[in-house]
């Protein structure tokens, strides 16, 4: 009596012959490659391959920016107190630049002190004081705006000079590429991204006003519009020596109407 064993065996064997063919020769060195490629990990972009995507991807958000107008909101506080806060229309002129047109415009002022004795020498040095202050507020409100968002120029400029370099926040996650001189001698521009999809998250400031003494730090929280278009949704500058602190939020885009 024959092996059963065997008897279905054969048939088996029959059976996967018909439904799976063997491949010719041609097709097994074509279809070789593609087995290596799926066994293996795919590579990831070096730090000047995501430089070169987040440059891409910084020129095209400014090119479709142009058809958005949007409300800039700053803040101005000293001492934990707010000193001032405007509200402005943004939008992109003929020229290429972004055009503001002021909306609203509040600034708190305390009351002056009676006159004292030597009372208009004292109000004298309090109103220099004053606008030494303003300025400072000023050209911190300015800085912001130097800084945000990226400019793709500039950053080539910090990967010529050797400056750029990568820093892994979350491995798989979250990578942090750093140019350093981005503007100012001794600064650094920091810009998270996103793993895999290179998205830009935040942006990490470290800056001066007008001496390298006079630290400013600026934390960038970065959006993304319906049609992809990423822009600074929140940006917060610290001037620790002034105990200053300037926001500016950035909301409200909408398609300007031709």
């Amino acid at each position: 009596m024959r092996n059963p064993t065997r008897k279905l065996a054969f048939f088996g064997a029959i059976v996967a012959a018909l439904a799976f063919p063997a491949l010719s020769a041609a097709d097994q060195a074509a279809a070789a490659p593609i087995v290596l490629a799926q066994a293996q990990p795919q590579a990831q972009p070096t730090p000047q391959q995501r430089a070169a995507m987040l440059k891409q991807w910084l020129q095209a958000s400014e090119q479709q920016m142009r058809a958005y107008e949007w409300i800039e909101t700053t803040v101005v506080s000293k001492d934990g107190e707010q000193k001032s806060s405007t509200q402005k229309r943004c939008y992109y002129g003929a020229d290429g630049k972004v055009q503001k047109v002021v909306l609203n415009k509040t600034t708190e002022e305390k009351p002056t002190p009676g006159i004292l004795p030597l009372g208009r020498i004292v109000n004298r040095v309090a109103e220099h004081k004053k606008e030494e202050m303003t300025d400072y507020m000023k050209g911190a409100a300015e800085l912001v705006h130097k800084y945000v968002p990226p400019v793709s120029g500039l950053i080539q400029q910090s990967i010529n000079a050797g400056k750029m370099g990568m820093q892994m926040l979350e491995p798989g996650r979250r990578v942090r590429l750093t140019f350093g001189d981005y503007l100012k001698p001794g600064d650094s521009l920091g810009v998270d991204i996103e793993l895999p999809t290179n998205r830009l998250l935040a942006v990490a400031v470290a800056t001066y006003l007008d001496s390298p003494g006079d630290a400013v730090a600026l934390d960038v929280t970065m959006s993304v519009l319906p049609d992809g278009t990423i822009f600074a949704a929140r940006t917060s500058l610290a001037a620790k020596a002034k105990s200053l602190n300037v926001v500016v939020e950035n909301s409200g885009h909408r398609r300007i109407t031709q």
